[in-house]
């Protein structure tokens, strides 16, 4: 996934390929696109109360959003 780094499966026995893609369920792709970086933010701002805490690796396997890199 481009913004949460998830790998998504290709292919999956008796699933419509279409429905492997998360933004594929939406009527409204840009719905899908504005509600993912929504909570890839609150994610971020949510994960600032850890940060001190946690290793880089850590740190960079958040989401991915242009305001955090």
């Amino acid at each position: 996934h481009p913004i949460f780094g998830l790998n998504m499966p290709k292919y999956c026995p008796n699933v419509p390929t279409e429905m492997l893609d998360p933004m594929n369920t939406w009527l409204q792709k840009g719905a899908y696109i504005s509600k993912a970086i929504q909570l890839a933010h609150s994610f971020h701002l949510n994960f600032e109360k850890f940060a001190s805490e946690a290793s880089n690796e850590i740190i960079e396997g958040g989401p991915l959003i242009d305001e955090h890199h």
